[in-house]
C-alpha cells in the first residue's frame, strides 16, 4: 500500500578530493577516496529509490550551500537537496529530522550515504517498525548507526557534550529509552571509512554478485576488487 507520508533522507556531502572519506585516503588516495565515495552515494540512492518504489520520498542533506551546489549536478533533479548549514554531524541530523517532519513527512528515516550494500529490507524494516515504534535505529558494527528514524522531532537524541562514536547508538537507544519512547533496533549493517571497512565492502561485493554496481564497477576498474 502507498505511504505518501514516508521520506529517506540521506546524509551526505560534496564527493571533493581531499574532503570526502580521508581515512581512506592513505589507501586509495585523494581522488579515489573521493570518487569511490561518489559511487558509493549514488549506489545508496538508487538503493533508496528502488525500495521506496515510488511509496515516498527522497532526500540529500548535506553540511554547506558549498556541498548543496555540487551534489546538484550528480543527482537526479527531482531529488531534494538541503544544506543544513549547522557545522557539527548531529545538528545536521537534528536538522533533517525536524526539517522533514515540518513539511508534512509522517516517517522519516535519515539514512547514511556510505553504506551501499545495505539489504533493502532493512529498510522496509525500518518503516514497518515505525508503525509503532517512535524511534528506529540501524546500528554499525562500529557502535555507530547508519540509519535512525523517527515520526517526530526528536531533538533530545542529538545534543551531546561527549559524543562516543563507538558508542553512539547504545547511547541513544538508552536516553531514548529513558524519555519513555519506544525504541525498535534493526540488525547491524556497516558503513565504509577505514580500510578494514573497504575490505568489509569488498568481501560483500564478492559474495553479492547484484549489489551495488557503480561501487563495484569502480573498485574493479581501479584493481582495489
Amino acid at each position: 500500500m502507498s505511504r505518501p507520508g514516508r521520506v529517506v533522507a540521506i546524509m551526505a556531502k560534496a564527493p571533493v578530493a581531499g574532503r570526502a572519506k580521508t581515512r581512506l585516503i592513505p589507501r586509495l588516495g585523494t581522488e579515489h577516496a573521493a570518487m569511490l565515495y561518489q559511487q558509493m552515494l549514488l549506489d545508496t540512492i538508487e538503493l533508496v529509490v528502488e525500495t521506496l518504489d515510488g511509496s515516498g520520498a527522497i532526500s540529500l542533506v548535506c553540511p554547506t550551500i558549498t556541498d548543496r551546489m555540487a551534489l546538484r549536478q550528480i543527482v537526479a533533479a527531482g531529488i531534494q537537496v538541503v544544506a543544513d548549514e549547522t557545522g557539527t554531524l548531529m545538528g545536521g541530523l537534528a536538522y533533517a529530522l525536524d526539517n522533514h517532519i515540518a513539511q508534512g513527512y509522517e516517517q522519516v528515516i535519515l539514512l547514511d550515504g556510505d553504506s551501499p550494500t545495505l539489504p533493502a529490507p532493512y529498510m522496509r524494516l525500518a518503516f514497518d517498525a515505525l508503525d509503532a515504534a517512535d524511534v528506529v535505529l540501524g546500528p554499525t558494527i562500529d557502535g555507530g548507526y547508519y540509519l535512525i528514524g523517527a515520526r517526530q522531532s526528536q531533538p533530545a537524541l542529538f545534543q551531546w557534550e561527549h559524543l562516543d562514536s563507538a558508542t553512539i547508538c547504545a547511547q541513544t537507544q538508552a536516553r531514548a529509552e529513558a524519555l519513555g519512547l519506544r525504541v525498535d533496533v534493526l540488525p547491524s549493517w556497516f558503513d565504509v571509512d577505514t580500510s578494514e571497512d573497504l575490505d568489509r565492502l569488498v568481501d560483500d561485493l564478492r559474495s553479492r554478485a547484484d549489489s551495488a554496481p557503480r561501487t563495484r564497477d569502480f573498485l574493479a576498474q581501479h584493481d582495489y576488487l
